[in-house]
């Protein structure tokens, strides 16, 4: 059976790295995470957010800076150029489980043995759509791509699919600062933070 889902949360299959290591020593820290999650959060649910003040606008701006960075690293392999290239550019990713006999993969251009060791992706652009065949084994490559270049966005539906997990939670009955505390005091920076590095560190051959 065929299955379609959507690619950001799509099944990450084995490992395959890409060429030229790519090190960040200089990783974000817990509380510069917790500085993104808050600009984030405030333009989320308030049509008149705080001023931001520097140490956030400082944070912010090195966070999309080092997921800039990333990403162009990732685009050096050559393997990989022309597929990130629609990525990069999307802006929403799907996947069929399974690819048409004879089929070929867009990555490296060899045949894919069978119908079950690769997927279908539907890279759906502004104004078009790319429909792709790749090995498996590029999958998470792929995956955590996309996840790094629409990252914020991540950030965005993670923290509104945890509030409406709470039993607390009624729209509109809580201030933004005081939800805002709230957030800042659960589990979801260190989730966010834990997807974030792990996101890196699939694209990281070290």
């Amino acid at each position: 059976m065929t299955v379609r889902t959507e690619f950001i949360h799509g099944f990450l299959y084995s490992d395959v790295y890409i060429q030229n290591a790519i090190t960040y020593d200089n990783m974000i820290s817990i509380d510069q995470c917790q500085h993104v999650i808050a600009y984030h959060f405030s333009r989320m649910v308030s049509r008149n957010p705080p001023p931001v003040i520097q140490p956030v606008q400082r944070d912010c701006v090195y966070f999309n800076r080092l997921r800039g960075e990333i990403c162009a690293k990732v685009s050096t392999d050559k393997r990989f150029t022309n597929i990130l290239q629609y990525i990069h550019t999307s802006t929403r990713v799907e996947q069929v489980n399974s690819v048409p006999v004879g089929s070929s993969c867009v990555i490296d251009g060899k045949k894919i043995q069978r119908p079950t060791a690769g997927v279908q992706v539907l890279i759906y652009g502004k104004q078009s759509m790319q429909h792709v065949c790749i090995q498996k084994k590029y999958q998470k490559i792929c995956h955590a791509y996309f996840k790094l270049r629409h990252f914020t966005d991540f950030i965005d539906r993670y923290i509104k699919n945890w509030l409406l997990e709470q039993d607390w939670y009624i729209p509109h009955m809580f201030t933004t600062g005081k939800l805002l505390e709230k957030v800042l005091s659960s589990t979801v920076p260190v989730a966010l933070y834990t997807h974030f590095v792990e996101t890196v560190e699939t694209l990281d051959t070290s």
